[in-house]
């Protein structure tokens, strides 16, 4: 009856106002009427509804609602070591490519990245990358990776969804072996780094050197059969190889193997000590040829050189005393000529407590032009400044003069600018020796003559003497 009271009231009120509007606007009052009354109709039956027993008895269903915040797949947060272009979690999209770079002189591997859907064993389907960025150094090439790893040359990587690797090359000729493969499976992948990783110079052995997952050479010392604890080896003479091939005496290390055998390299002279087909072992500045100072051969066992040795074996050097005449043959016998693997407990070094010595010309005559030069104060060095020599190395800063020796007991001792020329040397036959040793003969280089000889001239005049 409510319902039917309003309804009239209704007419009533349009009735009254269409008497006092003008035609065209009853019409649009009687359509804002019809409007009110159905609003007023659904109001009702709600309330009625709200009253009905139902409700009353607390059987009325109640929806319930659920507010969300708004979420898109995404891949997971791309994030690396040194890697610039970083995406966070949230932020990217299937499809989405990032081209990647790196901090530094730095390259990423791959160079890009795309977020791709990946299917589930269960049927669902997730985003990943499509492979796993790592950033390494853009090439080797350079004395800061030289120092750690000489003759490094370049980062090769491989990878896909699962997983990164990456590995060390080398120049040619020479094999990586690395303590550990570089592997990343997970984000963020740490930079490459080179430690750990030496460059080997192979000939016959360089897949065998390659399958090493240790680069300590007595590894690979091991896999040529020989003495894994000879990583340096010390050649010596007592005589005259140790005067006129000096340069080629002294410490030697093991840089990788050549025709099977072990390898070696003095690192001040740049000599090798190799294997020749037929020659055997040499000491040369070249060990692709058999052109050498010292010879080893006729040995029973080749191959290592610290096995040297047997019957017949034969020791000889070039004699540079000696002019190269027609048949004149200048290769001399030298049976204290020896390779043994270097230690520090039992090679046997000599040990000058002084740190600095005068050299001087002590006469009432003009000193030669050629000795005067080499007169002068040498300070000692440190050890880690004397590159491979065992005997102690001093140093004038003034004339950038050196005094050593080759000879790890001191048995010629020579003042040179470089490691390689005897522009005065002392000889004694007493060793271990110093240089104010009162055994030393001193002499200074005058030429060399046509056919090869050099000459030496004796100087009683130069005396060195300890100031500290």
């Amino acid at each position: 009856m409510g319902f039917k009271r309003m309804k009239e009231e209704a007419e009533d009120v349009l009735m009254l106002v269409s008497s006092k509007l003008p035609g065209r606007s009853i019409i649009w009052t009687t359509f804002g009427v019809f409007i009110l009354i159905i609003f007023v109709v659904g109001f009702g039956v709600g309330y009625g509804t709200g009253e009905s027993s139902a409700c009353k008895w607390g059987d009325c269903a109640v929806p319930v609602y659920y507010f969300v915040s708004q979420h898109n797949e995404s891949c997971p947060a791309l994030t690396g070591e040194r890697l610039l272009t970083t995406v966070k979690k949230g932020q990217s999209f299937d499809g989405l490519t990032v081209r990647l770079q790196c901090r530094g002189n730095y390259v990423a591997f791959p160079s890009s990245v795309r977020c791709q859907r990946k299917r589930e064993y269960d049927g669902r389907s997730v985003l990943e990358w499509s492979q796993l960025p790592v950033c390494h150094p853009a090439t080797l090439l350079s004395p800061q990776y030289w120092k750690e790893t000489l003759h490094a040359r370049s980062v090769v990587c491989t990878g896909d969804t699962a997983a990164t690797t990456c590995s060390l090359t080398c120049l040619l000729d020479y094999v990586p072996v690395e303590e550990d493969t570089y592997r990343c499976s997970t984000l963020p992948c740490p930079a490459w780094k080179i430690s750990g990783k030496v460059c080997y110079r192979c000939d016959q052995a360089c897949q065998q050197f390659g399958e090493l997952r240790s680069p300590a050479v007595r590894d690979l010392l091991g896999s040529l059969h020989c003495d894994r604890a000879c990583q340096h080896l010390v050649l010596t003479s007592q005589a005259g190889a140790a005067v006129w091939q000096n340069k080629r005496t002294g410490l030697f290390t093991f840089i990788g193997e050549h025709n099977g055998r072990p390898l070696y390299q003095k690192n001040s002279t740049l000599e090798y000590l190799y294997y020749v087909n037929g020659s055997e072992w040499m000491i040369g500045p070249d060990f692709r040829k058999a052109h050498a100072g010292i010879q080893i051969f006729n040995n029973d066992d080749t191959r290592c050189p610290e096995r040297h040795g047997g019957t017949n074996h034969t020791k000889v050097y070039i004699d540079s005393s000696q002019p190269l005449l027609g048949n004149n043959n200048i290769w001399r016998e030298d049976d204290t000529i020896k390779a043994e693997c270097y230690s520090e407990i039992f090679t046997k070094v000599a040990k000058c407590a002084c740190t600095e010595y005068t050299v001087v010309y002590d006469s009432s005559t003009e000193a030669p032009e050629a000795v005067n030069y080499y007169t002068g104060t040498f300070k000692k060095v440190e050890r880690s400044e004397a590159r491979d020599l065992l005997a102690p190395v001093y140093y004038d800063a003034v004339k950038e003069l050196y005094l050593y020796s080759h000879h790890p007991e001191g048995l010629v001792w020579i003042i040179s600018p470089d490691w390689v020329t005897s522009p005065v040397r002392a000889l004694t036959q007493q060793t271990p020796s110093c240089p104010d040793s009162s055994e030393l003969r001193w002499e200074w280089y005058n030429s060399t003559t046509q056919y090869g000889q050099q000459i030496y001239v004796e100087e009683t005049n130069i005396k060195i003497d300890c100031k500290w």
